[in-house]
């Protein structure tokens, strides 16, 4: 089991996306969806804080099963599915484990509101599946 945490509120990945457009040569060019601001501010620090945490080796290339605990402050509804999604991309982009479609289960996963400001995080366990540490 590999046990990690990301400290501040997990934002929803599908929070606001922008449309924004390629540019060449000053002409507009197609437009592109990217995530929100805040959505791409929390990537970066989560990414930083998870490449602290990394453990040693490669990526993990096998299934495993995700759980997730979400902190988050306020009573501002968010849906699981969504903030798992922007851990799940950090995870990846920190190169923890090599692809989100690995992720084959989300075990006790859940999110809890009401957290007093400045405490708000998300606690990630990552079990093997089929290991001797799976849950």
């Amino acid at each position: 089991m590999i046990k990690l945490a990301i400290l501040g509120q997990t934002p929803s990945k599908k929070n606001s996306p922008r449309i924004l457009y390629r540019w060449k040569r000053g002409v507009r060019g197609k437009p592109f969806v990217a995530p929100s601001k805040i959505s791409a501010a929390w990537a970066t620090t989560a990414i930083l804080q998870l490449k602290t945490q990394r453990p040693p080796g490669p990526p993990i290339d096998s299934e495993i099963i995700l759980d997730a605990q979400i902190y988050r402050w306020g009573r501002r509804k968010a849906d699981l599915s969504n903030l798992i999604q922007s851990i799940e991309d950090a995870l990846q982009a920190a190169e923890i484990i090599k692809d989100d479609f690995l992720i084959n289960g989300y075990g006790d996963s859940q999110r809890f509101l009401g957290c007093p400001k400045g405490e708000e995080r998300a606690e990630i366990k990552i079990y093997r599946k089929g290991g001797e540490d799976e849950k």
